[in-house]
This record gives C-alpha cells, structure tokens and sequence, in this order.
C-alpha cells in the first residue's frame, strides 16, 4: 500500500458541501437560516480556512442523500465546536434517517453520553459507535472521518469507524443486510436533526464530503484514506 494521491481523492468524492473557497454546493444544499463564514482560522495540520458558523438553534442545510450508498461509504468534515463535552445539547454534523425506509446515517456529539458517536439504522435495527472519555476546549478545530460497510469489510473487520484527528477513536463490527428498497433520506441534514426537528449543532463546520470507500480501499488502507483526507495536500 502507498500513500492516497489527492487526484484518487477527487475521483471517489461523491457529494462535497463546499465547491470552492467560502462556497457552499448550493446545488445540492439548501440553507435554513443565513449562516455565514467566520474569520479565519488556523488549522492543526498546517492549514488556514473560513469555517461556516452555525448558530445552535436555526442554521442548517437540507440535502437529498438518497442516492448515498447504504452499504458502505466515508464522511469527512472538519468542526470547530461551541461547545464542550458537557453541553446539554445534542449537537448533531449529520442526519440522514429517512422514516419512510427506517434507514439512514446519523452522527455528532450527544449530551446523554458526552461523546461523539456514528450510528447507522437499517431497516429499525441500529448499529452504532461511541467515543469515550473525549475531552476539547471551546473553538477547538476538529477532523473527523465516519466510514461504515455492511459487512464489516473495513479494515480489522469493522462495520463502523469513527477517526478524530487521524487517529481511531470508536468501531463497531455489527453488520447489516440490504435490498433494493433501502435508501438514506430525501430531507437529509446538514446541522440538525430529522429536517430540522431539533439537535441543532452549535458552531463551525468547514467542508463535509461524501466519499466512495469501495474506490479507495481498493488500493489502500483506512489509514492510508484518513491520513490523505487530514493531510494538508488535500484541498477539501
């Protein structure tokens, strides 16, 4: 295995909320409110971006997420929280339940665990990974990755890996089975939860990209990908 070379990034990118410097894929995302970006700021790999501030109560973007793989597949996003691991709020980066299929993909930070945690639902069933112990200061900048893969074909054969900052952090290897009629929502958000029904997340996100894992991890490693996808020669 070798490296992952920005242009093998590029070709497995899916969907990517933002298009080009402070540029949100309007095409694909609608807004709810009027978020706006932020001042720069300095990243921990090296990096120095505008993040699009989020308010915690009505910000968010709604998306179609329909055509995303049920089966196996990546998310990277970078956060900047406001808030600490003892918040009363859930504050979730991404929700893609649709209660028409029962399936769908949800992760963030939950009050009830004072963790981060991926969980996917198939068909009612839920598997899901949690971080534990987790601390962060406010403002903090944050990269996390989220794969999944119904088989448990990621690597160490898991179903479920959540990385912070390069680093593995929660797994899971309960698999699930598919069909034709499974599918992630139509009303997907990028902020909150269930289309803006609540657990708005509070604070900045920079870029959330949707990635083929099968198109990666066919000539690499999971770390090989998280370390490409953190690494400051990706552009996001």
């Amino acid at each position: 295995m070798a490296a992952v070379l920005e242009d093998e990034l590029y070709s497995a990118i899916q969907v990517k909320f933002m298009t080009a410097l402070e540029t949100v894929n309007t095409a694909v995302f609608t807004p709810a409110g009027s978020p706006a970006f932020e001042a720069a700021t300095a990243f921990p790999n090296g990096r120095t971006e505008k993040f699009l501030d989020l308010n915690g109560s009505s910000h968010r973007y709604g998306f179609d997420a329909s055509s995303w793989s049920v089966d196996s597949g990546i998310v990277n996003v970078w956060v900047k929280p406001d808030f600490i691991q003892t918040d009363a709020e859930n504050n979730t980066v991404l929700a893609l339940y649709s209660s028409t299929t029962t399936d769908g993909l949800q992760f963030g930070m939950y009050a009830g665990i004072d963790d981060w945690s991926a969980y996917i639902y198939m068909d009612g069933g839920v598997q899901q990974a949690d971080t534990v112990g987790l601390t962060w200061s406010l403002d903090s900048v944050q990269h996390w990755v989220a794969m999944w893969h119904k088989t448990a074909g990621l690597d160490n054969s898991k179903s479920l890996s959540i990385y912070k900052d390069n680093v593995l952090v929660a797994t899971q290897t309960t698999t699930w089975t598919t069909d034709g009629t499974d599918a992630f929502s139509t009303t997907a958000d990028l902020g909150s939860d269930l289309a803006g029904a609540g657990d708005w997340f509070d604070g900045g996100i920079f870029d959330m990209t949707y990635l083929s894992y099968t198109t990666l991890a066919a000539s690499h490693t999971d770390a090989e990908i998280v370390q490409a996808l953190y690494s400051n020669t990706y552009s996001g």
